[in-house]
C-alpha cells in the first residue's frame, strides 16, 4: 500500500512539474502570436470540448483494458501536443495541439484516479480518502510552483521555449511511469475481437451514464462541479494578463509561486474543516470562499494590493473544494465503473468549461477583463444552490 501511494505521489509531481514549464507565460506566448482575448479562450474551449467528447470512451477504455496502459497514452500524447504548441504560429495549428492535449487528459483524468482507488481498496485501505486526495494537490503544487517559477525565467528568453522543455519532460514521465506503476488488482477482460471490445464499451458506458443520473448524490455533485468550473474560466484565463500591467515577466513567475502557496494552504485546511458534519457543507465552504473572493477582485480591480489579497483567497478556496468533491463522489460509485463514471463527471465539467470560456472571453473581447471575471464570481456563487440539495440528499 505504502508502495502504491509512494508511486502516485511521484507521478503527480513529475507530470505537474513537467507541464508547469508554460504556465505563466501560456496566455503571453499566445498573445505574442497574435491572438486576442476571444482567440484564446477559443482555442481552450475547443480543449474543453474535445475532452467532453472523448471523456467516457476513454474511460471506458481504462476500466476494460487497464487504467496503467491509459494513463501512460496519455503522458506520450501531452508530450506530443506541446511539441506541435513550440513549432505553431498560427490559430488552427494552435486548435490541433489542443485536441491531441484533449485526447491526453480524456485518457488520464478518470483512470489515473481510479487506478489509486482500486490499487489502495486492493491492498485493504481503510483510511480517508480526501486526505490522499488532499496531499495529492499539495504534491502537485508543489511540481507547479517549482516547474512555472522556472518556466517564466526561461521564456523570458524565448516563449516557446517552455513548450519544449514540457514536451520532453512527458516523454522522460512516460517511461519512469511505464517501469514503475503497477495495476496488481487487475484482471484483464477476455476480448477476442473488435466487436467484443465495443460491446462491453457499449455497456459500461450505458450503465455508468444510468449511474450517474440515477443517483442524485452524484448527480447533484456533477452539476455542483460543472458550474464551480465554469466560473473558475476567467480567472484561469486572464490573470496574467491583468498582474503584467503591474509586474515585469520574472515577477510574474514570484506571483506564481505565491498562487501556489495559497493553493496548498486552502489543500492544508481540508483536514481542519472536518468538524463540519456534512461534506455538502464544507464544499459550501469552500464554493462560497471561493465566489466572494472573487467578486471582491472584481471590486478591487484596480488597487494591486488588495486584488492580489483576494486572488490568493480565491486561490485558496477553490484548491480546498477540489479533495473533498474527489472524496466525496468516490464514495458514492462502485469500482468496476469507477473509471467511467469519473470520466463521466469530468465530461460533463469541460461542457461547463467550455461556456465559460466562450461566453468570458466574448465579455472579456468586446467589454473587459473587469466584466469577465464578474460574470464568472456570480456562476460560481449561484452554483452553491447545488451544496444544498446534496444536503437534503444527505439527511
Amino acid at each position: 500500500m505504502k508502495k502504491t501511494l509512494y508511486t502516485f505521489y511521484v507521478l503527480v509531481f513529475l507530470n505537474h512539474f513537467s507541464i508547469a514549464f508554460f504556465f505563466t507565460t501560456y496566455v503571453l506566448f499566445l498573445q505574442e502570436r497574435g491572438m486576442d482575448n476571444f482567440q484564446i479562450n477559443s482555442i481552450n474551449a475547443f480543449f474543453m470540448f474535445f475532452v467532453f467528447m472523448l471523456e467516457i470512451p476513454t474511460g471506458s477504455f481504462a476500466d476494460v483494458i487497464g487504467r496503467r496502459k491509459s494513463t501512460l497514452w496519455s503522458f506520450i500524447l501531452t508530450g506530443f501536443s506541446m511539441l506541435m504548441y513550440y513549432f505553431s504560429n498560427i490559430y488552427w495549428f494552435f486548435v490541433l495541439a489542443e485536441v491531441m492535449a484533449a485526447l491526453a487528459l480524456a485518457f488520464s483524468s478518470g483512470a489515473f484516479e481510479a487506478w489509486l482507488v482500486d490499487s489502495l481498496k486492493f491492498h485493504n485501505f481503510t483510511g480517508a480518502l480526501d486526505n490522499i486526495f488532499a496531499k495529492e494537490s499539495i504534491v502537485q503544487k508543489i511540481g507547479v510552483i517549482l516547474g512555472g517559477l522556472i518556466g517564466a525565467y526561461i521564456g523570458k528568453s524565448n516563449l516557446a521555449l517552455p513548450w519544449l522543455i514540457s514536451a520532453i519532460g512527458q516523454f522522460i514521465l512516460f517511461f519512469i511511469a511505464w517501469k514503475i506503476m503497477k495495476e496488481d488488482y487487475l484482471k484483464p477482460s477476455k476480448l477476442n475481437s473488435y466487436n467484443d471490445i465495443k460491446k462491453r464499451f457499449i455497456i459500461i458506458v450505458r450503465d455508468s451514464i444510468i449511474y450517474g443520473l440515477k443517483n442524485k448524490v452524484v448527480f447533484y455533485l456533477i452539476l455542483l462541479h460543472t458550474g464551480f468550473q465554469a466560473g473558475l474560466m476567467a480567472f484561469n484565463m486572464y490573470w496574467t494578463l491583468k498582474f503584467k500591467e503591474h509586474m515585469s515577466q520574472e515577477f510574474l513567475g514570484w506571483l506564481w509561486v505565491i498562487i501556489s502557496l495559497a493553493m496548498i494552504v486552502g489543500s492544508l485546511s481540508v483536514r481542519y474543516t472536518a468538524k463540519i458534519n456534512r461534506q455538502s457543507k464544507r464544499l459550501l465552504f469552500y464554493l462560497f470562499i471561493t465566489g466572494l473572493s472573487a467578486l471582491l477582485c472584481v471590486v478591487f480591480y484596480q488597487n494591486i494590493f488588495w486584488l492580489v489579497l483576494f486572488f490568493l483567497v480565491h486561490e485558496a478556496g477553490r484548491e480546498g473544494f477540489k479533495p473533498i468533491k474527489k472524496a466525496y463522489i468516490n464514495k458514492h460509485i462502485p469500482s468496476d465503473k469507477r473509471a467511467t463514471i469519473i470520466s463521466f463527471d469530468s465530461m460533463i465539467q469541460k461542457l461547463g468549461s467550455v461556456f465559460g470560456l466562450l461566453i468570458s472571453g466574448l465579455i472579456a473581447q468586446k467589454y473587459s477583463i473587469q466584466y469577465a471575471w464578474l460574470f464568472s464570481s456570480l456562476i460560481i456563487l449561484v452554483s452553491g444552490i447545488f451544496c444544498f440539495k446534496l444536503n437534503g440528499e444527505e439527511n
